[in-house]
């Protein structure tokens, strides 16, 4: 009681001293997030939304779990360190010892030895390799003379010859081909011709005779399959024939070695595999650490496929858990339990332990970055092959290079045989593979097919083109039905029909009983090549030498084919994985550093019940729902994937090496299931998304996650496939397109694989969703409905006493003073420390770390750039952007009252009130006609804002919308510009015109407006220098209506020009805000704005400029900030020839290649250039 006295008299005392202005600095209490204070409502799809919303629990539970788990011991942090980092199979602990010394060691030799090795000979060590294939080959060709002994095949094929119908087979596609053409002809004929109509009644009855042709040729296709099942032993032929197969390719492979070894090869062989043996042992001891490099690489490169036991909800890692402090903030939270906003920050407070954990893995996530690249992935890969080959070198093997070559000599005396030895058992071979295939297609082509329909759609074509009664009197309608098939195209829906059942018998081998019979007539003389297997007796006696010798080649070629940029990109990741494993030493001391001075909302929050278990369910439910919505994006994709089956089946059956077409077959495995596993997980997942209700508590969220249960597994073994296409694209001698059509599905399949699409195996967990998401709603909504602030109290409780006492006593004596001083120096020098402040906080350091820190906070604006891409496609229409343009917000667009399609513009507003529109360059008229004139649309924009200015910051000839020189005149549809004047503003640097518009339709009345073009601002470019912008700012600041601002997006130069003020007016009102908030905040309402680290960083140094200025402050952080981030851009470029040079040289040439070197650098040359040499002299 008497606490609570105290403690009301405390109140009324501090209210008192607030009013009187003592601690009513602006500053002194916490200040809202950006996203809070002025929030960009994203809004989406039903569907998007449901993502995002489920995503945002998913953090904050899984969230919760861990930093629970760590603070009670349940959870280890090197298991959560693991997961969060996209460890994956790769352990712990061989990243923490991870040691590069040995790696460096290798690496060091390998740069020397590549000089040393003689590649004079290297065709010998090739004849080398070719014959250790032949050997191994040769171990399993089995025997050929047994393997036919005792074999039913060939007197049953006897019987299968005499009695099956093999025209009957090849019925269908002959009907079909006959009546395409009919209907050609039918098109093709001429009604100018006096009987035409007699003519081509004609054709139409022979039509309708194929049509009805076409079912009973199908009818009997049916039953013949029905006959040719009854002979099943086809299907044994290519597998009994093997053997004889085997041979065959031994023989010709043989006899394709032109080199015969010679002393020189054996001395030359012998002394490369001597000096290879050298870094055997050195390999030895760095292969632990190479693999460890390689799978780790891999493992970064696919986080979502990995197995989270307790961050699932985290499905990429540390990056997915950064957005968790924002999330917890999230008006969305507070809607869906229904509590205030207000009590969001006990959420936040609640989860700093864990925030400060996430800081300390962001250095590590960093750095682990640098081995995410396709290139350095590929590099360690090589690297770890040839280290393999280097670590099971023989000792031995430079010694039995000599007695190998000699042996190999005499086991290659044998005469090879010639091919008319053994053409006829080739023959045998295939038309035994045509066969297999025969029974094979036959069925596959009936598969589905519904006969009954196919007779029902041939009977009602003639209805369908128009006759009423084509049996009894046709030409009555044949004048309309003429009509409809010359201009309405009438028989697109019978080709259609026809086109799809050609393809299913498109694939029935041709002309085979001639085949056969030759076959059955050649089976009796079929070569045992009895001479070529003593051949290749003699070379298995040489199999170990063999592997020996080969191996330490392989090992060498490789080394000889090390480029320095891939052993650079090895150095590069050992010393990126050692930085980290060096970072992971102190993270073991997180768990007891986040126990230290516990808040009681920190004990509340931990507090959810059997929070690792449940996150597990709502982690694992929203990871797989992620999965499912990003299958469903891909759907466009798959169409190439399923087209592509009949090439790659095509291309292996062209793989010489039996051995090896089979493997690949392997590989590949059975495409047609893999694509209907695929097809049947997209209808599942369109059909839960079609099922998906309204939302509004996080329990809601849980009961439609349930119905995931629904979704097949696509259980496809993506990895296997893809290598059977890297294997076939790598042939020399495949076609072109080909080679292209397989590199596009190899893309498709990578893509694939970063998805976990084994949905049946989280069944358990999708049944638990609605009690996992139930019961953190109950918790949660609890947690912020609750004050935490009462312990605090009764620990306050003394020092309120004190308080209270020591302030009455010196409250009468220091009021008056407190007051004066506040008004007159406090609160001025207030707001010029904390902005002093925000300089040094965002001061760069060097030009290596500011390039860095802005690469990287670049980086992480582009979600908001892929945020409503389908969305914008609906608002505007195809014609009137390009594939470019940025997403477009609709929320912050601008509306103009009589718009007919939507212009890509924002309205911007700063904290003063200033406006501005930033908008994307209106198009003038296209050559090809496929894209809109939009400049009647932008000026219908630019009037129906009442605009006074317009800023160009495009360099480029911007005058598609009015003309460039005073007097002139430019006309649309609608309305009319006239150049008035053309002045200087700043010479050679902006050029300012007064622009009379006149709308035609006299809606609007003439006004004149002025126009403001930077010269020098080209595209993906800064100025160097601010100066000019400023100078626009200060006179397009003076109007009260919106400024209109355009770049060629609107999203680069332009958001930097209005940035500098937007930003410069943020830090005013509240130095203590982030600057990295702030662009974000831009980002979400300018959707794809700041796609270029250099503009953050001219944005940066320009309101450090405005700053030094208003508070008279020294010009030092500003000169010298400006000159790195001028450093910057000159390394920039100087990064860009150099890898442009290095191409050059290496051939590549051509206008593309001149036009991506032009696009990738930053400035006008010249320009930066200059500036260049002045910093030097400047230096010096």
């Amino acid at each position: 009681m008497i606490y609570q006295k105290l403690k009301s008299a405390a109140e009324v005392m501090l209210i008192l001293i607030f009013i009187c202005g003592i601690h009513a600095n602006l500053f002194d209490h916490p200040n809202p997030s950006i996203a809070a204070s002025r929030s960009v409502r994203n809004a989406n799809q039903k569907s998007q939304d449901f993502l995002n919303h489920t995503s945002i629990v998913a953090h904050i539970a899984n969230g919760i779990s861990i930093q629970s788990g760590l603070m009670n011991g349940k959870l280890k942090i090197e298991d959560v360190v693991g997961e969060l980092l996209n460890f994956g199979s790769v352990p712990f602990s061989d990243i923490d010892k991870f040691n590069p010394s040995s790696i460096t060691a290798l690496t060091s030799k390998l740069k020397k030895m590549k000089s040393s090795l003689d590649s004079k000979l290297e065709d010998h060590e090739d004849q080398v390799l070719a014959w250790n294939d032949l050997i191994e080959q040769s171990k399993t060709v089995g025997d050929v003379e047994s393997s036919l002994q005792g074999s039913d095949y060939f007197p049953n094929l006897v019987t299968f010859h005499q009695e099956f119908n093999f025209d009957s087979l090849e019925v269908p596609e002959t009907s079909l081909t006959n009546t395409e053409k009919k209907l050609k002809d039918i098109e093709d004929k001429s009604t100018s011709d006096p009987s035409w109509q007699k003519i081509i009644l004609s054709e139409f009855t022979t039509l309708d005779i194929q049509l009805t042709g076409i079912s009973d040729a199908i009818n009997v296709f049916e039953k013949s399959v029905k006959a040719l099942n009854g002979y099943q032993f086809l299907k044994e032929g290519p597998s009994l024939l093997e053997p004889v197969e085997k041979m065959i390719h031994l023989i010709k492979t043989r006899g394709s070695f032109q080199i015969s070894f010679t002393d020189e090869s054996k001395t030359a062989v012998g002394n490369t595999l001597g000096l290879v043996l050298g870094l055997s042992e050195d390999s030895k001891t760095a292969s632990k650490g190479i693999q460890t490099a390689n799978d780790l690489s891999e493992s970064i490169s696919v986080p979502r496929t990995h197995q989270k036991k307790f961050t699932s909800g985290f499905s990429n890692g540390l990056s997915d858990l950064k957005l968790l402090e924002m999330e917890s903030r999230a008006p969305l939270v507070a809607k869906m339990t229904g509590v205030e906003v207000e009590r969001l920050g006990n959420l936040a407070k609640g989860l700093e332990p864990l925030f400060k954990v996430q800081e300390q893995l962001n250095g590590l996530g960093v750095k682990l970055k640098t081995i995410l690249s396709r290139k350095i992935r590929l590099s360690i890969s090589d690297f770890k092959t040839l280290s393999n080959y280097l670590s099971n070198l023989d000792s031995s093997s430079s010694g039995v290079v000599g007695s190998l070559l000699e042996a190999l000599n005499q086991c290659n005396k044998v005469t090879i045989l010639a091919p008319n030895a053994y053409e006829s058992s080739e023959k045998v071979v295939e038309t035994a593979k045509k066969l297999k295939a025969l029974l094979e297609n036959a069925n596959a082509a009936l598969k589905g097919l519904d006969t009954n329909q196919v007779k029902t759609t041939m009977d009602g074509v003639m209805k369908s083109l128009g006759f009423q009664d084509f049996a009894a009197d046709p030409s009555k309608d044949i004048d309309s039905v003429m009509n409809n098939i010359k201009n309405k195209n009438g028989f697109k829906d019978i080709r259609e029909t026809i086109k799809q059942l050609k393809t299913r018998f498109e694939n029935i081998p041709k002309s085979l009983k001639g085949e056969v019979k030759t076959m059955i007539d050649d089976s009796t003389k079929l070569n045992t090549f009895n001479e070529e297997v003593d051949v290749h007796k003699c070379l298995q006696n040489l199999a170990d030498d063999s592997a020996k010798v080969s191996l330490g080649v392989l090992a060498a070629q490789k080394i000889r084919k090390l480029e320095s940029e891939e052993i650079k990109n090895v150095e590069t990741a050992v010393s990126a994985i050692s930085e980290v494993s060096k970072g992971l030493s102190v993270l073991k001391r997180i768990p007891s550093t986040m126990n230290q001075e516990t808040k009681d909302v920190t004990t509340s929050i931990n507090e959810f019940p059997d929070s690792i278990a449940q996150s597990k369910v709502i982690g694992q439910s929203v990871a797989s729902l992620h999965n499912a919505y990003d299958l469903k994006k891909m759907e466009s994709q798959f169409a190439q994937l399923s087209s592509v089956g009949p090439s790659v089946t095509a291309e292996i059956r062209k793989i010489q090496n039996p051995d090896e077409r089979k493997k690949v077959e392997k590989q590949w495995g059975d495409h047609k299931s893999d694509i209907s596993k695929i097809q049947k997980s997209l209808s599942d997942i369109k059909s839960f998304d079609s099922k998906i209700p309204a939302s509004n508590t996080i329990g809601q969220l849980g009961n439609s996650l349930k119905n995931l249960v629904s979704i097949s597994s696509a259980k496809i073994n993506v990895k296997e496939k893809s290598k059977s296409l890297e294997f076939l694209i790598s042939h020399d001698k495949i076609d072109p397109k080909v080679k292209s059509e397989l590199e596009e599905s190899l893309k498709i399949l990578e893509e694939l694989e970063t998805l976990d699409l084994d949905f049946s195996s989280h069944k358990t967990q999708f049944q638990n969703a609605p009690n996992a998401f139930n019961a953190f709603h109950d918790f949660l909504k609890n947690f912020l409905e609750m004050d935490h602030s009462k312990k605090d109290e009764e620990q306050g409780m003394t020092m309120t006493i004190i308080f209270i006492s020591v302030g009455i006593i010196l409250l009468l004596g220091i009021l008056a003073g407190s007051i004066t001083y506040y008004l007159l120096v406090y609160k001025v020098n207030k707001i010029k420390k904390a902005v002093m402040d925000f300089i040094k906080e965002n001061r760069l350091i060097n030009k290596k770390e500011a390039k860095e820190r802005h690469n990287q906070g670049v980086l992480k604006l582009i979600g908001i750039r892929i945020t409503g891409k389908e969305k914008r496609y609906k608002l505007i229409p195809k014609n009137k952007k390009t594939w470019l343009s940025a997403p477009l917000n609709p929320d912050t667009r601008v509306i103009v009252k009589d718009e007919v399609d939507p212009y890509h513009a924002t309205k911007i507003i700063t904290r003063s009130n200033k406006v501005y529109v930033a908008a994307e360059d209106p198009y003038g008229d296209s050559r090809s006609g496929r894209r809109a004139n939009t400049c009647d649309e932008f000026w219908n924009l630019i009037m129906d804002q009442e605009s006074e200015f317009i800023v160009s910051c495009a360099a480029y000839a911007d005058d598609v919308y009015y003309e460039h020189d005073a007097n002139e005149v430019k006309e649309f549809e609608r309305f009319k510009i006239t150049t008035k004047t053309k002045t200087a503003f700043i010479k050679d640097k902006v050029t300012c015109r007064e622009l009379e518009v006149e709308d035609k339709t006299g809606v609007y009345p003439t006004r004149t407006i002025k126009h403001f073009h930077f010269l020098k601002w080209r595209l993906k470019m800064i100025l160097t220098e601010h100066e000019p912008v400023f100078e626009v700012l200060k006179v397009v600041n003076t109007s009260t209506k919106p400024v209109i601002v355009h770049c060629l997006h609107g999203t680069d130069n332009t958001m930097v020009f209005i940035g500098l003020q937007y930003v410069y007016e943020e830090v005013l009102f509240n130095p203590k805000v982030k600057f990295w908030d702030v662009i974000r905040e831009l980002c979400e309402i300018r959707w794809g704005s700041f796609g270029y680290k250099d503009m953050t960083l001219y944005v940066l140094t320009g309101v450090f400029y405005q700053l030094i200025k208003k508070f008279k402050l020294q010009m030092t952080p500003y000169t010298e900030d400006f000159a790195i981030m001028m450093e910057c851009r000159v390394m920039t470029n100087k990064e860009v020839d150099e890898k442009y040079k290095k191409r050059e040289e290496s051939g590549e040439t051509g206008i593309h290649f001149w036009a991506a070197w032009a696009c990738e650098k930053d400035d006008n040359e010249e320009e930066l250039k200059e500036w260049d040499e002045k910093n030097i002299a400047r230096k010096k």
